[in-house]
C-alpha cells in the first residue's frame, strides 16, 4: 500500500488491485471491476461521470497510477468537479430529531422521511415513518423538519 499526499486535502491511495482518491468530499475509486464513488462525489453524477471518462480517455497510453496521479492538481480535479473542496457541514443531527431527505431519489421514496434512532460520525439511521425500519443513511442527504 502506498499513499501520496496531495495539496488541500487531495490523496492518491494505492493498492494491488485499485487506487482511490481521496477528497474532502468524496472518494474516486478506480479498479479492474470499474470505477465507484463515495460521500458528495457519490450524489454529483454529472461529476462522477467527468472524473471517471476523464481517467478512462488519459490511460489510453499511460497507466493508471500517473493518469490518477494528475488529479491531485486542484486546478485539474476543479475542472471536473468543481464542488470538490467545498465546505462540509457537520453532522449535527441527534437521537429523535425528526429528519427529510433533500435529494429526488429519497423524497419519491420516503417522501415522510423519518426519526433519527442512532448518529455514527457520517451516517445517520433513521426509522422510516412510511416502512418502520431503520435504515442508514450520509447525513448530507438529510435535513432536519
Amino acid at each position: 500500500m502506498a499513499t501520496l499526499k496531495g495539496t488541500n486535502g487531495l490523496s492518491l491511495n494505492i493498492q494491488h488491485d485499485y487506487i482511490t482518491l481521496k477528497t474532502p468530499n468524496g472518494n474516486y475509486t478506480s479498479s479492474w471491476g470499474g470505477a465507484k464513488a463515495s460521500g458528495k462525489l457519490a450524489q454529483d453524477g454529472k461529476a462522477f461521470s467527468a472524473i471517471d471518462k476523464y481517467v478512462q480517455t488519459k490511460i489510453k497510453g499511460s497507466n493508471y497510477g500517473d493518469v490518477m496521479k494528475t488529479l491531485l492538481n486542484p486546478t485539474v480535479l476543479s475542472s471536473l468537479w468543481p464542488d470538490w473542496n467545498q465546505k462540509v457541514e457537520d453532522n449535527t443531527f441527534l437521537p429523535n430529531d425528526k429528519v427529510k431527505f433533500n435529494q429526488p431519489m429519497f423524497i419519491k421514496k420516503y417522501p415522510n422521511g423519518g426519526v433519527v434512532t442512532k448518529v455514527a460520525r457520517k451516517y445517520v439511521f433513521i426509522r422510516l415513518t412510511d416502512k418502520n425500519e431503520v435504515i442508514g443513511f450520509d447525513y448530507n442527504i438529510l435535513v432536519k423538519q
